[in-house]
């Protein structure tokens, strides 16, 4: 129940103005004293929520989610703030298992655990629509709940957290005849559209375009996942894949992909998209593929909806913020992720990542505080992300090019609703260790996995010091440890770890 409405219910009270509370069908209400339980409970709620400040936060993503947690564990005194968080999907999709639920080595609900079960306990309202406009001389937020009905939501403080999107970089064709693959929905779609061309005699032609993590990594998948059943091209338009990795990792990760049978193609950019394929430029000269699926990895935007709600933004469409990640000339809005353009204190660029974005979720929560308490706001500083050594593995089964002697562990992380396994598969001896964490806990920064070694032979044991080999993406909190051991330096937050060699 909005504030407004709350001081009108508090006000007509001490009035003595006739009032009805809601009802619901021909339910019937004790009543005391001729008032029905209902309308006292009403009356009490609305001169509790007299003063109480409202906060809210859309965009469910990493930096959303973690913004919106963070801000119901700070000291608040006596009076909380109501917490909303706006979302347009019903599910916090963990975007870097996505490829595993499109070849069917996870399920939805691995993956993509309702918005009410992570929020459970914390306190944090969820409100599941589309955020159409925002008022800032009300201080009212217009969200489009569905069956042409809308909801206003009032707010003291707004965080606007609503990520990025796909970017067809104007090429012709792209959006009409390709699949995206950057929320759970494009995850799913893509799945039916090859499971019912696989069921074809001639093998399903498959090209992947982008060279990213995303791409990569759903490249390896798919060929491990149909085998012989698909044809599958991967077309990049830099040199080499990767670009923001090691010079080992690129190299690596193209010769592994080539050796598993995808065809890799480097400096290839995509002119047009046809139902029948797709259009390359290469050196000068055109070249047609041809495609039963295209599948569009090459690149993202932030939210166009950060444009259309009044706030100043760049030239790229981010919003501009100052070092406390305030939206400028705007005290109560702030601004994190992917929307936002980002500064850390040397002046250089923050990347869009879901670790930076956790990051930035810390001070925003802190800022968010200081400014409804009236005191001084923190300036984010980025924290270091380790970089992961050598050592490569696409596949869970795979450790290629592993430059080590003693044997391989290759820990694959998998998201459920109500833990994260770590499925790990040592290379060596046909060795095995297993790990359990609460994921609600690792949601909310409280756990830290373990890392704990099982024999699956009674003469089997493990070596020391073994080299533990990390595919897939680990949250910025978590540590992988064994007993009696250090812990492991922290991995980076929805950074893929496509290449992390680390000495127990």
């Amino acid at each position: 129940m909005s504030a407004s409405i709350l001081i009108l219910h508090a006000t007509a009270a001490a009035m003595k103005a006739m009032h009805t509370p809601r009802t619901t069908g021909a339910l019937r209400y004790t009543t005391v004293r001729g008032i029905s339980v209902r309308a006292a409970r009403t009356r009490m709620a609305a001169y509790e929520g007299l003063g109480r400040e409202d906060i809210c936060v859309l965009g469910g993503g990493f930096g959303g989610l973690y913004t919106a947690l963070k801000l119901s564990k700070l000291d608040w005194g006596t009076c909380k703030p109501r917490i909303t968080l706006v979302d347009k999907h019903d599910r916090f999709a963990f975007l870097p298992m996505m490829y595993e639920l499109t070849t069917g080595s996870v399920s939805c609900w691995e993956v993509a655990p309702m918005f009410e079960e992570v929020l459970n306990g914390s306190g944090v309202q969820f409100l599941q629509g589309d955020v159409q406009r925002l008022d800032r001389e009300s201080k009212l937020i217009t969200v489009a709940t569905g069956d042409e009905c809308s909801r206003q939501l009032p707010y003291n403080q707004c965080v606007l957290a609503l990520g990025s999107e796909v970017s067809y970089a104007g090429v012709a064709g792209a959006r009409e005849h390709s699949f995206p693959f950057y929320t759970l929905d494009d995850a799913l779609q893509l799945r039916e559209a090859l499971l019912t061309r696989r069921l074809g005699a001639a093998p399903v032609r498959v090209v992947v375009v982008g060279g990213s993590y995303i791409g990569v990594e759903l490249a390896a998948n798919l060929r491990e996942w149909l085998g012989d059943k698909v044809d599958l091209t991967l077309v990049h338009r830099s040199d080499s894949l990767l670009s923001n990795s090691e010079e080992h990792n690129r190299r690596v990760g193209t010769q592994r992909l080539r050796s598993s049978g995808v065809k890799v193609l480097l400096d290839s950019s995509v002119a047009r998209v046809t139902e029948d394929g797709v259009a390359l430029s290469a050196n000068g000269a055109e070249q047609q593929l041809s495609a039963d699926i295209v599948v569009w990895t090459a690149g993202s935007k932030p939210s166009g909806l950060a444009a259309s709600l009044g706030v100043e933004v760049d030239a790229k469409g981010r919003v501009v913020v100052d070092s406390a990640l305030r939206v400028c000339g705007c005290d109560d809005v702030h601004a994190l992720g992917d929307v936002a353009s980002i500064n850390d204190a040397s002046g250089a660029s923050v990347p869009s990542t879901a670790q930076s974005a956790m990051q930035q979720a810390e001070y925003a929560a802190w800022n968010v505080r200081a400014a409804l308490r009236g005191e001084r706001p923190l300036a984010f500083r980025r924290a270091a992300r380790p970089r992961p050594a050598v050592g490569v593995a696409l596949l869970k089964h795979d450790c290629c090019q592993c430059m080590c002697e003693t044997p391989c562990i290759v820990v694959q992380v998998c998201m459920l609703v109500h833990k994260v396994r770590f499925n790990s598969f040592l290379i060596v001896q046909n060795r095995a260790a297993f790990g359990h964490v609460s994921m609600l806990e690792l949601i909310r920064g409280q756990g830290s996995p373990r890392f704990s070694a099982r024999k699956r032979n009674a003469d089997s044991e493990l070596c020391h010091p073994p080299c533990l080999c990390v595919t897939g993406y680990v949250c910025a909190w978590m540590q992988v440890r064994q007993p009696g051991r250090d812990a492991l330096p922290r991995r980076g937050g929805g950074v893929a770890l496509l290449a992390g060699r680390v000495q127990l």
